[in-house]
């Protein structure tokens, strides 16, 4: 970790130079000088006024003991593949035991750090630095006692990681894990200083050796994640699949801020299959809780039966008003290779609500006409075409392209329906009435079963019956169908005679 400090531009007068050196030299065994500080050795650092080239080499190992970071932000951006870090209110330990050549200097009532800069290495602990920060010749601190904490404000540097893999990983290390994630800061320090007893005088210890462990807090894996409110039908594509509005809350419990700048993916799995994904526009991440309008995108691999079927029955509860438990990860940030270790490692379990559960198909009629009486020998037959109601439970205008059902009378199949529409569309939270199709009656050679005498039966003496249905059916927006499993109980069905429409 090194701080660089900029030339002091004070126009005050300063303590003389050279009783400041003299009283450096006469403390230190290296009475090395050397312009521009080089050739500093572990333990040691080049002490020097700010505005000269010219250094002492001196024992000062302890300067900076610690460093804390109560908060700190990433700021991306994708396009040009930089980094900006910000770590507000960061906090520098200060430890002067060791350095007995400032108190040689006279009766001290104040050391301050009044200055900052330069890169500091990050990485796990007790590991090789992965990235660093590259912080401004001269950051303005609040000052510091002789020993004790300073604080200062770390705001929109590079950020450059350099080691790619070791980067990914911390990256996934602080996404994945909970509580407190420990981080170690190295290098080498710079540091410009003020002491009372040279009046406004400034001098710089350049090249202090820090070797520092601190902490960040992990994001957990953004388990804290819920959706909040019924999800809406919003549009659909034959490239995308049928697009849902969902609303989400992100709680996020670390000290962590992030601004990604570009969309994040993440798949969608539900009944153990792949069926789409969750979109978050131009994604970012504060403290505490966050609130999001994503996308998802139901679009099951056709090629893929599991993923299909997986697909339609999440259709199936959610328009019978039934929740479903779904999954959200293995994700990816467009143009950020290096979060996608990160975001490719999340399981994100969640609980999608089911819609207002309002009956599909109401209101049936079904016209009986008369084929054959049995009077020219052949087994009676009875021709059956029906119109019902569908209603829409989404907020864009749906078509329904196929009826496939089985009308159960008593528990029993009596009649089946399997029907294409060619352009039968329901208004958003509307209903509206079926073209005229075709009923299937299961004749045999005996005439009609049991069943459908009982149903025949049950409908001439009565104008109307109830029923349940098993069906399959096929929506269609905006170019994309999708088929789902539907059962419905207490259809409502009405009976009418030779009155067939046209």
């Amino acid at each position: 970790m090194r701080f660089f400090s900029s030339n002091d531009k004070s126009n005050k007068p300063s303590v003389a130079r050279s009783s400041l050196a003299a009283a450096a030299i006469a403390l230190t065994s290296a009475n090395v000088v050397a312009a521009g500080c080089s050739g500093v050795k572990s333990g040691q650092a080049c002490i020097t006024l700010c505005n000269i080239d010219t250094g002492i080499y001196i024992p000062f190992p302890k300067l900076i003991s610690g460093i804390s970071l109560p908060s700190f932000g990433l700021n991306f951006n994708p396009s040009k593949g930089s980094v900006l870090a910000s770590a507000p209110a960061t906090k520098v330990s200060l430890d002067v035991s060791d350095a007995a050549w400032l108190k040689s200097l006279g009766p001290l009532t104040k050391v301050e750090i009044i200055g900052v800069g330069g890169q500091i290495g990050v990485g796990p602990t007790g590991g090789s630095s992965v990235a660093s920060i590259a912080l401004p010749d001269y950051v303005n601190s609040k000052g510091i006692l002789l020993d004790g904490v300073t604080t200062f404000d770390i705001t929109n540097q590079a950020f450059n990681p350099t080691n790619a893999a070791g980067a990914a990983a911390l990256f996934k290390a602080l996404t994945l894990g909970s509580g407190t994630i420990p981080v170690g800061l190295s290098g080498y320090a710079d540091t410009k200083i003020q002491i009372d007893a040279l009046l406004d005088a400034k001098i710089c210890a350049r090249f202090v050796e820090v070797n520092v462990n601190s902490t960040l807090t992990g994001l957990g894996g953004l388990s804290q994640t819920t959706i909040t409110s019924t999800p809406k039908l919003a549009g659909g594509s034959a490239s995308s699949g049928l697009q849902l509005g969902v609303d989400l809350s992100i709680v996020n419990p670390s000290n962590i801020n992030l601004a990604l700048n570009t969309d994040v993916s993440l798949a969608l799995a539900y009944q153990g299959s792949t069926i789409g994904s969750v979109v978050l526009s131009n994604f970012s991440l504060g403290q505490g809780t966050n609130k999001y309008s994503a996308s998802a995108f139901l679009f099951p691999d056709s090629k893929n039966a599991a993923a299909v079927t997986a697909a339609g029955n999440l259709i199936s509860n959610f328009v019978t008003g039934t929740s479903s438990g779904v999954s959200v990860g293995s994700g990816s940030a467009k143009n950020l290779p290096i979060l996608d270790s990160a975001l490719g490692a999340l399981n994100i379990s969640q609980t999608l609500p089911g819609a207002a559960g309002t009956p599909l198909l109401s209101n049936g009629v079904v016209y009986v006409s008369t084929l054959s009486d049995g009077s020219d020998g052949n087994v009676p037959f009875l021709a059956f075409s029906s119109k019902v109601f569908g209603f829409n439970p989404f907020e864009i205008p749906v078509a329904i392209t196929t009826i496939k059902t089985s009308i159960l009378f008593e528990n029993t199949p009596c009649l089946t329906i399997d029907t294409t529409f060619n352009n039968y569309t329901i208004p958003s939270k509307g209903s509206a009435q079926t073209p005229l199709f075709t009923v299937k009656l299961p004749n045999s050679v005996d005439g009609p079963s049991q069943c459908t005498s009982d149903l025949l039966n049950a409908l001439l003496s009565s104008p109307s019956i109830t029923v349940d249905t098993v069906s399959t059916l096929t929506i269609a927006v905006g170019g994309y169908s999708i088929a789902f499993p539907y059962k419905q109980n207490g259809l409502v069905i009405n009976i009418d005679f030779d009155t067939v429409p046209q």
